[in-house]
């Protein structure tokens, strides 16, 4: 769904600020199978914020593997900002999943042991 021009778009729900470290996969228009370490810098029901070595495309469509969760998905490139380093923000929104990051996003959230906090 685009938005209206001169409209915020809404949110359909809660973001949480967490770092995690997941490993995106895509193909290449080429047909060459790509992989780069990334790590979260937000979370959502509906998907996730991430910084990655890569400039993969908007509207890509990329996999995203949460190696200690032990889960993977699929998901969709829905923004970037590319920097002048080496460094895309990237936000996945995922295809076909409801529970990916097995939390209760309608809870107030209490960081885990193993979160980082977010860099000021």
């Amino acid at each position: 769904m685009t938005p209206m021009p001169g409209k915020a778009r809404q949110r359909r729900g809660r973001r949480i600020p967490m770092h995690i470290p997941v490993m995106i996969h895509w193909r290449e228009p080429q047909g060459t199978w790509r992989e780069v370490p990334a790590e979260t810098r937000m979370l959502s029901q509906h998907g996730c914020l991430v910084v990655c070595p890569a400039r993969i495309k908007l509207t890509d469509e990329v996999m995203v593997w949460w190696l200690e969760g032990g889960r993977y998905t699929q998901a969709r490139v829905v923004f970037r900002s590319l920097s002048a380093g080496d460094l895309t923000e990237i936000a996945l929104e995922f295809l076909g999943v409801e529970d990916f990051w097995q939390m209760d996003f309608s809870l107030p959230h209490k960081p885990a042991t193993n979160d980082r906090p977010l860099a000021s």
